[in-house]
C-alpha cells in the first residue's frame, strides 16, 4: 500500500524506497550494451518487483528485448507463463516447465 510522506505521523524514522520502470529499463539497456549480442541477459523478478508488480516489470523488459527470467516459486513461473508464453522463467525449484 502507498501512502503519502504527507501523511505519516512520524516523518524522522521514515525509511522508504522508490522504483521507477525507467530505471529498470535503463538498467537492463545499460547491461545489454556492455556484451555481446550473443550472450543472455536473464533479470530477477522478485516476489512482487518491490510493489510494481512482477507481470508490469516482466512484460516492460520484454518488451526492450529480455527473454529471461529468474523468479523464486514455481507459481510465479506459472503466473508468468498465462501471459507472456515466449519466454524462457527459472526457479530454484526443478524446472518442469
Amino acid at each position: 500500500m502507498y501512502l503519502p510522506y504527507a501523511k505519516l505521523k512520524n516523518k524522522k524514522d521514515l525509511s522508504f524506497l522508490e522504483i521507477k520502470l525507467s530505471n529498470i529499463i535503463h538498467n537492463y539497456s545499460t547491461i545489454k550494451s556492455f556484451v555481446d549480442d550473443e550472450v543472455i541477459v536473464a533479470s530477477v523478478v522478485k516476489a512482487d518487483a518491490y510493489g510494481i508488480g512482477i507481470l508490469k516489470v516482466v512484460k516492460t523488459l520484454h518488451n526492450i528485448g529480455c527473454q529471461h527470467f529468474f523468479v523464486n516459486t514455481l507459481t510465479k513461473k506459472m503466473y508468468l507463463f498465462i501471459f507472456l508464453l515466449d519466454i524462457s522463467v527459472l526457479t530454484n525449484t526443478k524446472n518442469i516447465i
